[in-house]
This record gives structure tokens, C-alpha cells and sequence, in this order.
């Protein structure tokens, strides 16, 4: 049965693997579990004690499962950049956590539009009607992160819009030169450094721009990408 949420993601076979002493760099390891990145194709995999694959994806999808199997009742944390979906998943929105009483974020005084500014509110305000939330987990390199809703599984952020393999590795390549996961301080340090800014654009300056900006230096929102994507294959 598929791991994440996520029609696209991919469906794990517990195989037994001879450890990937070969082909494959270990990443991490926490808990009994391997995480190793495949040394020619570049995908990951989780491998536990007994050196058995248990789940395998992008290197975001599988930090944040190996998050899941060793922090179970896992929180946001000081630096954290969480999010909700709203309205069953027509949109997320996006802020930056410091503790319960106070997350960044990009929106109205009173919902996630209108007058918009960055200011700050309490986790159970930025949570709203939305029941529970979600905490992005970054790769060390540039690509899209992977959410892990608290308590629940995972699934992964969209992929950039993207027109052939050389644009795909253009964008890549010019992203990736800038890409900088900050520190917790440093990410709470960037929110902070926004407050009061009532410049919000929905397609170019969002919630979800000024969060992943806080995290990485990338101005960026995957929804955007997502429904520019949608536009350009003409799914719209």
C-alpha cells in the first residue's frame, strides 16, 4: 500500500537489500534506520536494522519518514516552517514557528487574505479551522521539500514548473547556487527582519515565499509552481 497521501508517490515492497555498500552514500542514521541516497540516480531509501527497505522516494520524502518512524509524537520546533491545509486542501498556507505563541506569518489581521501583512499570531490562530498542521523537511540540496503532518504520514511538496530536461536543469542549477538552509535562529532572524511588510502578492509574494525564504533564501511557492505547471500542459 502506498506510504505517503499522494497518488504520485511512490508504492514500497519490503525487499531485503545487502545494506548498499556499493552504490549507496548513508545520509543519515537514527534509531535502527539507514537513510542512503543512491550514488548514479540520485532517489533515497530507508533501510532499518535488519537492512530491509521500508520506504524509498526524494531525499525531503525520506527525511521526513525517517523523522515520522523515530519522533513519533514529533512538534513543530523553534525555526520550523509548518503549514495547514485549508478547506480540505484547496490551498496550504505557510509561516514560521518560534513556540505556541508566536508564528510568523503572511496574511490579514483576521484570515489568510486581504489587507496582508507579515505579523505574528498563536499556532492555534495560524492552525484556525484547519484541525492540525504540517512541518516542512528540506533537503540539504535544492529540491522541493516533503511535508510531515504531525502525528500522520507523508506526502511531497510540487515540483517546479518545468518545459524539457534542459530548462528543468537550467532552473535547477541557477536555484540550487543560492539554496541555504539557515538555522533555526537565523530562519527566525529573516521572519523577523519582515514584520510589518504589506507587500503580498498572491502569485509572487505569498505566504509561501516569504516561509521557504525565511528556511532556504529562495523566494519561492510550490503551489504557484504547481498550477503554472497545471497551465503550461494544458490541464487548466
Amino acid at each position: 500500500m502506498p506510504i505517503w497521501n499522494n497518488d504520485n508517490a511512490p508504492i514500497n515492497l519490503p525487499l531485503p537489500t545487502m545494506g548498499g555498500k556499493v552504490f549507496w552514500e548513508e545520509l543519515d542514521k537514527k534509531s535502527g534506520y539507514t537513510l542512503q541516497k543512491h550514488k548514479l540516480e540520485g532517489h533515497c531509501r530507508l533501510l532499518n536494522a535488519d537492512s530491509v527497505r521500508v520506504a524509498w522516494g526524494t531525499e525531503a520524502q525520506m527525511r521526513a519518514e525517517l523523522r515520522r518512524l523515530t519522533e513519533p509524537d514529533r512538534r513543530a520546533v523553534y525555526g520550523d516552517v509548518i503549514g495547514v491545509h485549508r478547506y480540505h486542501g484547496v490551498y496550504d498556507h505557510y509561516g514560521i514557528y518560534e513556540n505556541d505563541e508566536t508564528v510568523y506569518h503572511y496574511a490579514a489581521e483576521n484570515g489568510d487574505f486581504g489587507k496582508a501583512s507579515v505579523h505574528i499570531t498563536t499556532l492555534s490562530r495560524f492552525i484556525a479551522d484547519s484541525g492540525s498542521y504540517f512541518v516542512l523537511v528540506f533537503p540539504e540540496s535544492y529540491a522541493p521539500p516533503a511535508q510531515l503532518p504531525v502525528g500522520a504520514g507523508v506526502h511531497r511538496a510540487g515540483m517546479p514548473p518545468i518545459a524539457g530536461k534542459l530548462i528543468k536543469d537550467a532552473v535547477r542549477a541557477i536555484k540550487g547556487a543560492r539554496y541555504h538552509l539557515y538555522s533555526p535562529e537565523e530562519t527566525i532572524a529573516r521572519a523577523r527582519s519582515r514584520l510589518g511588510e504589506d507587500r503580498y502578492h498572491l502569485v509572487v509574494n505569498n505566504c509561501e515565499h516569504f516561509a521557504i525564504w525565511c528556511k532556504t533564501g529562495i523566494s519561492e511557492s510550490h503551489q504557484v509552481n504547481a498550477l503554472l505547471e497545471r497551465v503550461m500542459n494544458g490541464g487548466l
